[in-house]
């Protein structure tokens, strides 16, 4: 495995130290004192490989919230007004497609669960004979 020092880029520090945590089977979505997991944490110091490689490799759920009922997208959109740091763009979008790219599958889910429960629901009335729910 590659040497990393403490002192060298942040990004790639992150990285390193979130992946040996993986490796150790520690839970990415623990929390601390306030709910906060690691993605809010990266999310804030707008650690954009960092949050990229957590939400690529699913190590944690975008969605959960702190004690302040605030996102991991929410808390990044927060420090980039207070900052006016426009850099923080790039983490917003990486969270934002996982979020569009969850609301298609969801969406997927339901168009699937009515075509089954509507297959479901003519087979059974075939095996009744029910010929008006068939019609």
């Amino acid at each position: 495995m590659k040497q990393i020092k403490k002192n060298s880029h942040s990004t790639e520090w992150f990285i390193f130290s979130y992946r040996l945590t993986d490796e150790a089977y520690i839970d990415m979505d623990d929390v601390d004192i306030n709910g906060r997991s690691a993605l809010h944490l990266a999310a804030c110091s707008n650690q954009r490989k960092t949050v990229e490689c957590m939400i690529n490799h699913h190590l944690c759920f975008p969605e959960a919230k702190d004690r302040w009922n605030r996102t991991a997208r929410d808390d990044a959109e927060w420090h980039k007004e207070k900052f006016s740091d426009s850099s923080y763009d790039l983490t917003l979008n990486i969270l934002s497609s996982y979020v569009s790219r969850q609301t298609r599958i969801n969406k997927w889910e339901k168009k699937k669960f009515f075509k089954e429960s509507k297959a479901i629901e003519l087979v059974t009335a075939a095996n009744r004979g029910d010929f008006h729910t068939i019609k």
